[in-house]
């Protein structure tokens, strides 16, 4: 992702990479998340290695829908809001997410990721 890329297909990216870290789990977390990455959920401040210990500990998601709302891109950095809803069995997950990534690393790198969980 640069600044030559459309948004469009930027923004496009972004979706794919967040649906990838909620359906490979860890792995695709230890893979994208920045080293000093912050992650904010309810109840909690995670680094890294307690997010990837989290989400190892975790059921995966039986299904999931992203729905972009916002993205903002620069040379170095791009950010994308989104809906996410998920299902573990009966289960359902809403929460509005913002993750942000670094792009200087030659890969984009996720560097914050927030929810807020919405009321069902």
């Amino acid at each position: 992702m640069s600044d030559n890329i459309p948004t469009e297909l930027a923004r496009e990216e972004l979706v794919r990479l967040e649906r990838r870290l909620a359906l490979e789990g860890a792995p695709a977390y230890e893979d994208l998340l920045h080293r000093d990455a912050l992650v904010i959920v309810p109840g909690a401040v995670l680094n890294k290695g307690e997010c990837v210990a989290a989400i190892q500990a975790s059921a995966p998601w039986d299904r999931i829908d992203i729905d972009p709302f916002w993205y903002f891109g620069t040379a170095d950095t791009a950010s994308i809001a989104y809906r996410f809803t998920g299902n573990r069995g009966p289960d359902e997950y809403q929460a509005v997410m913002l993750s942000s990534y670094l792009l200087d690393a030659g890969w984009p790198q996720l560097i914050h990721h927030q929810q807020t969980v919405e009321a069902p």
